[in-house]
């Protein structure tokens, strides 16, 4: 048997969380406002990174943030279509003057719409002419365009009253949806409408109150598959839309205000579940992650059960309202949600491939805002209205917090967030004033052109060196085996992890059974010791750690015990 007296080994455990700003992109114009819409999160990409961006805006704008000017004005249409390269840089730009409520994106860069019109529309934002009449008040349209921005086809459900559409979505298979609502007429009973729009066939549902919702399915060329009917006796609708990656539907609905639904159907328009959501939110925005768990968000006022299940799990406002994320499991079962304390709203949800979280909304600048759902704090302050990125765990843990903010003059709301395969974050937010976009140390400011102005914006999340975990043993071994996530041996043993890192002073610590004397302490840099601990070494912890000094710079975690000895080096930003 072969005897180690000593083995130190430098581990590298995953990247230090770090985030890295690429680009800030500001779309605006003097005396403009320019945003996204308020129902829409107004950002996608495609498969090879491309940037696509829905804007309304009134006055004169400029849609390229780089060289020459590409201005619309509003007098033409409201509403804009945008395409930027990878690195940020304009391609394409289409203007329209119906309502565009919602935009999807597919791998190949093709670019569908929804929105609502009246009267006799011409939906080719090119040279050519496609003419749509609407058959009532207003209609529903549904529009694709390729990746270079060209017409490809427009098509539209309506009937004797007022339709709206609410989201639209491309599965990976291809299927293309639409939820919204039919029928309407004010106080009066519901109409009717068709929805084939191939004009040569119907199919016709009848709203059975003043208004009810739809799911409409189409393939890639537009033609109809199926529709679903929702709804009872008062005004009903359907709203948020996702797929998951096996080609399922889940969508959200309302039958009376705040009355909110999620449901999940099959591509052939079988129902899989129904879970009836507790009076009092508002769900802003949906998404799976892949293996089909279900992602929510948004804001609530009150007291409410997050829990659609029997258990209880209530969340107080601390203000007017509060923002919250939650997660069903795949059948439909609570999973778990979070209050964000933050005066504001969580306007949309993403998970990445390895199943983390990742949200933006905007929060109150008039004190400190706790991000941390669990134990911990980790406060973040604006001089205004600030919009934030939070990354949580696949458990619903936190891991970070960035914060876009600016002078006290200004305010910035964090509309819409999506990821690459790379794990690169891109967000569109509105903002007024000047704001440092730039989440890091270094400062980049962008000041408002006009009365609003919108910024499209990248971070990577990157691996800027290694996590510096040393470990050391005085016990015998005849097998060790190094991965980058563990150390194997004879006896086995694990790696010692610290999250959040970097993080603002406080966070945990995750230590396997190191035996007995059990002591945890941290150092700075000068080597003076700042904190110290004892515990049961017997068996794994996980402490939180509350630094009494947040001085910025990094720190060394030392963990030593009769068997083990682990140092880790941690950032406090």
């Amino acid at each position: 048997m072969r005897y180690i007296l000593l083995c130190s080994l430098i581990i590298s455990t995953g990247p230090l969380n770090a985030q890295s700003y690429l680009f800030g992109k500001r779309l605006g114009g003097n005396s403009a406002s320019t945003g996204t819409p308020s129902w829409d999160k107004g950002i996608g990409i495609d498969g090879t990174g491309n940037i696509y961006t829905l804007s309304s805006f009134s006055g004169i704008v400029d849609v390229d943030p780089g060289g020459a000017p590409v201005n619309f004005n509003s007098v033409n249409g409201s509403y804009v279509i945008e395409k930027l390269d990878a690195a940020g840089n304009f391609v394409w730009a289409k203007q329209f003057a119906q309502n565009v409520h919602s935009i999807a994106v597919d791998n190949s860069g093709n670019v569908l719409l929804t929105g609502t019109f009246k009267n006799t529309v011409d939906f080719d934002p090119g040279a050519g002419i496609s003419n749509l009449t609407a058959f009532g008040y207003d209609d529903v349209y549904i529009l694709k365009l390729d990746n270079a921005g060209n017409f490809q086809w427009a098509k539209q459900v309506g009937g004797n009253m007022v339709e709206s559409s609410g989201y639209i979505t491309v599965s990976s298979q291809g299927m293309i949806y639409v939820t919204g609502s039919f029928g309407y007429a004010g106080a009066g009973p519901g109409g009717s409408a068709d929805f084939d729009p191939d004009p040569a066939v119907s199919y016709t549902l009848v709203s059975t109150g003043s208004a009810d919702g739809f799911l409409l399915s189409l393939n890639g060329d537009g033609n109809f598959l199926w529709v679903r009917h929702k709804g009872g006796p008062d005004r009903d609708g359907l709203d948020q839309l996702t797929t998951d990656p096996t080609g399922n539907v889940i969508y959200t609905g309302a039958l009376t205000p705040y009355n909110w639904f999620i449901e999940k159907v099959d591509a052939a328009n079988n129902l899989l579940w129904t879970t009836n959501l507790h009076y009092g939110f508002q769900i802003f925005s949906i998404a799976t992650d892949n293996p089909g768990n279900v992602l929510y968000s948004g804001n609530f006022s009150g007291t409410v059960d997050v829990d659609p299940g029997p258990s209880v799990k209530n969340f107080t406002a601390t203000s007017a309202q509060d923002g919250f994320n939650a997660k069903l499991n795949a059948n439909g079962s609570f999973a778990w949600a979070t209050h964000i304390r933050a005066n504001g709203t969580a306007n949309s949800i993403y998970a990445d491939a390895n199943g983390n979280v990742y949200t933006t909304g905007h929060f109150g600048g008039n004190g400190n805002i706790d991000f941390d759902p669990g134990p911990g704090t980790f406060n973040v302050k604006a001089p205004a209205r600030g919009m934030y990125i939070l990354k949580l765990s696949g458990a619903g843990n936190f891991t970070w917090v960035k914060e876009i903010s600016g002078d006290t003059k200004s305010k910035t709301y964090g509309r819409g967030i999506v990821l690459n395969p790379s794990g690169d974050i891109y967000t569109n937010f509105e903002f007024s004033g000047t704001v440092d976009v730039d989440p890091g140390i270094a400062k980049i400011n962008l000041t408002s052109a006009g009365i609003q102005d919108k910024v499209i914006h990248k971070m990577t999340q990157v691996n800027n060196g290694l996590r510096e975990s040393y470990v050391h043993t005085n016990q015998p071994s005849t097998e060790l085996s190094i991965s980058p996530l563990s150390i194997k041996g004879k006896p086995a043993f694990r790696i010692m992890n610290t999250y959040p890192n970097p993080n603002r002073g406080s966070f945990y610590v995750e230590i396997p059974a190191i035996g007995d004397n059990a002591r945890l302490l941290i150092y700075d840099m000068a080597g003076k010791k700042v904190f110290t601990k004892t515990f049961d070494g017997h068996t794994d912890q996980k402490i939180f750690i509350d630094l009494p000094s947040k001085t910025r710079g990094n720190y060394i975690v030392e963990v030593k015990g009769r068997q083990q000895y682990f140092s880790v080096k941690v950032n406090v930003q």
